[in-house]
C-alpha cells in the first residue's frame, strides 16, 4: 500500500509556527531585562467548535477568548483518534497574553 507523501505534516507546521513566533520576538528592541512574576487562577474553556464559547460577541473564526476578569479562556482544541486533546497552542498564548495585559496594562496588549 502507498503512503501519501505530506511535506507538511501538523508537527512541522508547529515547529514553523514556533519559529516564526521566537523570530517575531527576537526582532523587538528591548531596553532591560525583567523579573516579574504573575499569580492568576484561571478556567480554561476547552471546545471543539467556537459556537459553544460562552460569550456574547462571537465573532467568525474566532478561535479562542479572554475574559477582562482575568479568570476565564476559552479555546478551540480537538479530540484526536487515539483519546487525546490537542489545543491550538498559538490561540492559547495569545489569549494568555490579553489575561496578563488585562491584570497589568504594563504587558503589552497582543492585538496592538
Amino acid at each position: 500500500m502507498w503512503k501519501i507523501f505530506q511535506p507538511w505534516s501538523s508537527k512541522t507546521l508547529q515547529d514553523e509556527g514556533f519559529k516564526k513566533f521566537n523570530a517575531a520576538f527576537d526582532a523587538q528592541e528591548y531596553d532591560s531585562e525583567i523579573g516579574e512574576d504573575y499569580e492568576l487562577s484561571l478556567k480554561i474553556q476547552v471546545v471543539g467548535d467556537n459556537i459553544k464559547f460562552r460569550i456574547e460577541s462571537l465573532l467568525p473564526g474566532m478561535v479562542g477568548y479572554a475574559s477582562s476578569d482575568c479568570q476565564h479562556i476559552g479555546i478551540l482544541g480537538r479530540r484526536m483518534k487515539d483519546g487525546r486533546i490537542y489545543i491550538n497552542q498559538a490561540a492559547l498564548g495569545h489569549e494568555l497574553c490579553h489575561v496578563l495585559h488585562f491584570f497589568d496594562p504594563q504587558i503589552m496588549d497582543p492585538d496592538k
